[in-house]
Protein backbone atom coordinates (compact mmCIF):
# COMPACT_ATOMS: atom_id res chain seq x y z
CA UNK A 1 0.00 0.00 0.00
CA UNK A 2 2.77 2.42 0.95
CA UNK A 3 4.70 1.79 -2.26
CA UNK A 4 1.59 1.87 -4.43
CA UNK A 5 0.84 5.34 -3.01
CA UNK A 6 4.49 6.40 -3.28
CA UNK A 7 4.30 7.27 0.41
CA UNK A 8 1.63 9.93 -0.13
CA UNK A 9 -1.20 9.97 2.41
CA UNK A 10 -3.63 12.69 3.38
CA UNK A 11 -2.80 13.03 7.06
CA UNK A 12 -6.14 14.58 8.00
CA UNK A 13 -8.07 11.76 6.35
CA UNK A 14 -6.11 9.09 8.25
CA UNK A 15 -7.75 10.25 11.48
CA UNK A 16 -11.34 10.61 10.23
CA UNK A 17 -13.93 8.11 11.42
CA UNK A 18 -16.69 7.10 9.00
CA UNK A 19 -15.46 9.51 6.35
CA UNK A 20 -12.37 10.49 4.46
CA UNK A 21 -10.27 8.99 1.71
CA UNK A 22 -9.41 5.79 3.61
CA UNK A 23 -12.83 4.75 4.94
CA UNK A 24 -13.64 2.90 1.71
CA UNK A 25 -16.90 0.87 2.00
CA UNK A 26 -18.11 0.94 5.60
CA UNK A 27 -14.52 0.86 6.80
CA UNK A 28 -13.48 -2.22 4.81
CA UNK A 29 -11.08 -2.32 1.89
CA UNK A 30 -12.02 -5.65 0.36
CA UNK A 31 -8.89 -6.12 -1.76
CA UNK A 32 -6.85 -5.97 1.45
CA UNK A 33 -9.04 -8.44 3.32
CA UNK A 34 -9.16 -10.88 0.41
CA UNK A 35 -5.39 -10.67 -0.04
CA UNK A 36 -4.87 -11.36 3.65
CA UNK A 37 -7.02 -14.51 3.45
CA UNK A 38 -5.17 -15.64 0.31
CA UNK A 39 -1.87 -15.16 2.13
CA UNK A 40 -3.10 -17.26 5.07
CA UNK A 41 -4.23 -20.05 2.76
CA UNK A 42 -0.98 -20.11 0.82
CA UNK A 43 0.96 -20.11 4.10
CA UNK A 44 -0.87 -23.26 5.13
CA UNK A 45 -0.02 -24.91 1.80
CA UNK A 46 3.70 -24.35 2.42
CA UNK A 47 3.70 -25.02 6.18
CA UNK A 48 5.80 -27.58 8.06
CA UNK A 49 5.39 -26.98 11.79
CA UNK A 50 4.59 -28.88 14.96
CA UNK A 51 0.90 -27.99 14.60
CA UNK A 52 0.38 -28.60 10.89
CA UNK A 53 2.35 -30.27 8.12
CA UNK A 54 1.24 -29.69 4.56
CA UNK A 55 1.30 -32.75 2.29
CA UNK A 56 2.68 -30.51 -0.47
CA UNK A 57 5.74 -29.70 1.62
CA UNK A 58 6.36 -33.27 2.74
CA UNK A 59 5.78 -34.97 -0.61
CA UNK A 60 7.31 -32.48 -3.04
CA UNK A 61 9.58 -30.06 -1.17
CA UNK A 62 11.56 -32.26 1.17
CA UNK A 63 9.99 -30.76 4.29
CA UNK A 64 11.12 -27.17 3.66
CA UNK A 65 8.90 -24.68 5.52
CA UNK A 66 8.30 -21.79 3.16
CA UNK A 67 5.06 -20.60 4.78
CA UNK A 68 6.34 -17.13 5.69
CA UNK A 69 7.91 -16.38 2.33
CA UNK A 70 5.10 -17.75 0.18
CA UNK A 71 2.40 -16.19 2.36
CA UNK A 72 3.97 -12.74 2.13
CA UNK A 73 4.61 -13.06 -1.59
CA UNK A 74 1.09 -14.24 -2.43
CA UNK A 75 -0.60 -11.65 -0.19
CA UNK A 76 1.49 -8.81 -1.63
CA UNK A 77 0.99 -9.88 -5.21
CA UNK A 78 -2.74 -10.41 -4.84
CA UNK A 79 -3.09 -7.04 -3.07
CA UNK A 80 -1.33 -5.32 -5.93
CA UNK A 81 -3.48 -7.06 -8.54
CA UNK A 82 -6.78 -6.43 -6.74
CA UNK A 83 -6.11 -2.86 -5.59
CA UNK A 84 -3.98 -1.30 -8.33
CA UNK A 85 -6.94 0.24 -10.19
CA UNK A 86 -8.66 1.70 -7.14
CA UNK A 87 -9.03 5.50 -7.54
CA UNK A 88 -7.40 6.30 -4.20
CA UNK A 89 -4.00 5.19 -5.52
CA UNK A 90 -4.22 7.49 -8.54
CA UNK A 91 -5.13 10.38 -6.22
CA UNK A 92 -2.20 9.61 -3.94
CA UNK A 93 0.29 9.61 -6.81
CA UNK A 94 -1.01 13.01 -7.94
CA UNK A 95 -0.64 14.67 -4.52
CA UNK A 96 1.90 17.43 -4.06
CA UNK A 97 3.91 18.13 -0.91
CA UNK A 98 1.68 21.05 0.09
CA UNK A 99 -1.37 18.74 0.02
CA UNK A 100 0.19 16.44 2.61
CA UNK A 101 0.76 19.02 5.35
CA UNK A 102 -1.43 18.83 8.47
CA UNK A 103 -3.25 22.07 9.19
Amino acid sequence: DYFMRKGNYLSNDLMKWKSGEYWYKSGFFWPGIISFVIGLGVSLLFSNSALFVSPLVVNYMGGADLSFEMGMLSAGLSYYLFAKNHPTFAKAKALKDEDLVIE
